[in-house]
């Protein structure tokens, strides 16, 4: 794997990899899921459940379309989870930072 292709080189950018899904697509705990994963080179079998830091329902609920069918125009939300503070933006975006083993 060369430097740019690392998990570390990625987790301090925002990653493009991960772009807005649609929401009839993949959900956006799901989404977080495979961020992580690919961040992490693991399976997510090997991540511990995504429920114990976060409840999953209102995560795709928080920056689902309105009502109305209004995009989401602002805010975030960020957690902690398998080794990576995650910040997901309301534009869907997904970003990584890894945490320091002090911080976990």
């Amino acid at each position: 794997m060369s430097g740019e292709d690392s998990p570390i080189a990625r987790d301090n950018h925002r990653d493009d990899s991960h772009q807005p899904p649609t929401y009839h697509s993949t959900s956006l705990t799901e989404r977080v899921v495979t961020a992580v994963t690919d961040a992490a080179d693991t399976s997510p079998d090997e991540l511990g459940p995504l429920y114990a830091v976060v409840d999953p329902e209102a995560l795709d609920r928080l920056f689902a379309p309105t009502t109305q069918g209004d995009t989401r125009t602002d805010g975030h939300v960020t957690f902690a989870y398998a080794g990576y503070q995650v910040t997901v933006t309301s534009d869907c975006m997904i970003e990584l930072d890894p945490l320091d083993e002090e911080r976990e």
